[in-house]
């Protein structure tokens, strides 16, 4: 069995993906305790093409150059190897949760399609507010939703800084650089809003648009921008500031582009849920589990999955499906909600509340007031036959 190769003190596992001439791997550290355990390791080709080894070389310079927990942290450069290894991060894309989205499998709620972009946004400002070592700040120029994933645990993470694509994606370009110009934060933001676009219509722009690469220098999104509108109106100015043509004209500060994300957010409502909707992708993209119990002498016995309900806002529960079969399932209480877990109690015997006033000792056969009512009604009855006989 042939060993699996080492950079560093990594050894390869599986391929994740590719780059302008460069490979990405996982990665497990081969021996000792020290961390990480795994990381992802982009990998030239070529070790002797130079512009790719540049390459290489410039993602780790603006990996560690940042620090923040939604962008990925560099390890290590290996110069001979032509690699960098950085943070693994378990997930999936933004673009998996599109498509899941575009077959019906999954529906994003504004909310949630909002939190995720504000998440984005704050990675994209913290690049900016660092200066690489050309005195420019960093940019991510080429965002996509491919290069946004979504944890387990539902924090986001942006990739893909400092590297080349391997394509140019139109739908998330900005005219200026379509055109050809060097990206700036405000090119960013232009990608960073066609994404909210598509989360909120499932529409990427430029989608049945003869040429596309044409629409895309002038920057011609005005028929995207009414349909995410017209379904939410809070997102108006938000939407229009940032697919200004004119980069002048857009957000200048990463604040306030939060700020006014922020804003239509609080406006629109509705819970928010990252770790749900991953749940609910990663079912639509792989085999449903077994759901059944079968017996020789039973009928099938469905398995009662319990929601996930971490993160939820718990104004309301609207959208938790209601259990499918006919009999009603008792919620269970705990101690964070407000109400104490509740002892079984043996059938028939009421618990006894241990709040109430002890009862007298000895308790007696009439209380007072009962005993003045019969001697009052006593007296009532007397006078009423002393008139009768007086009468008589």
């Amino acid at each position: 069995m042939s060993q699996a190769r080492r950079i560093g003190p990594f050894a390869l596992a599986e391929v994740m993906g590719h780059g302008h001439g460069t490979v990405l791997y996982r990665a497990t550290r081969a021996e000792g305790s020290r961390p990480p355990k795994e990381v992802c390791i982009r990998l030239a080709r070529d070790p002797l093409d130079t512009t790719v080894a540049a390459a290489i070389r410039h993602e780790y310079n603006i990996l560690r150059a940042m620090d923040n927990p939604r962008i990925p942290k560099a390890y290590g450069h290996y110069s001979d190897e032509s690699a960098v290894a950085m943070s693994h991060f378990e997930g999936v894309p933004l673009q998996s949760v599109l498509e899941a989205q575009k077959t019906g499998s999954v529906d994003i709620a504004a909310g949630t399609a909002i939190d995720i972009v504000v998440e984005v946004a704050h990675a994209l400002r913290h690049a900016s507010s660092v200066i690489d070592s050309n005195g420019n700040r960093i940019v991510h120029g080429h965002l996509t939703p491919s290069q946004i994933r979504l944890s387990p645990d539902g924090n986001v993470m942006v990739v893909g800084f400092g590297t080349v694509p391997a394509e140019a994606q139109l739908a998330y370009m900005a005219p200026e650089v379509s055109r050809g110009e060097r990206a700036t934060p405000q090119s960013d933001q232009w990608s960073l809003a066609s994404i909210l676009i598509e989360l909120i219509t499932s529409d990427a722009l430029y989608t049945h648009v003869g040429d596309p690469r044409d629409a895309s220098a002038v920057g011609d999104v005005h028929h995207w921008i009414l349909q995410a509108v017209e379904l939410h109106p809070e997102l108006e100015v938000a939407l229009k500031t940032m697919l200004s043509f004119n980069p002048s004209d857009r957000f200048v500060y990463g604040h306030e582009l939060l700020k006014t994300l922020l804003a239509a957010g609080r406006q629109i409502g509705g819970t928010v849920n990252r770790r749900s909707l991953l749940t609910q992708v990663t079912k639509s993209t792989s085999p449903p589990p077994e759901m059944t119990v079968k017996s020789p002498n039973t009928a099938p016995i469905e398995a009662f999955v319990e929601p996930d309900l971490t993160d939820r806002s718990f104004g309301s529960f609207a959208d938790l499906d209601p259990p499918a079969q006919a009999e009603q399932v008792m919620p269970t209480f705990s101690e964070p909600f407000g109400f104490p877990p509740m002892a079984h109690e043996p059938s028939g015997i009421l618990p006894v509340d241990s709040t109430a006033p002890p009862a007298p000792d000895p308790v007696p056969i009439l209380l007072p007031s009962e005993f003045a009512g019969m001697a009052l009604g006593g007296l009532m009855v007397l006078l009423g036959l002393t008139y009768v006989f007086w009468i008589l």
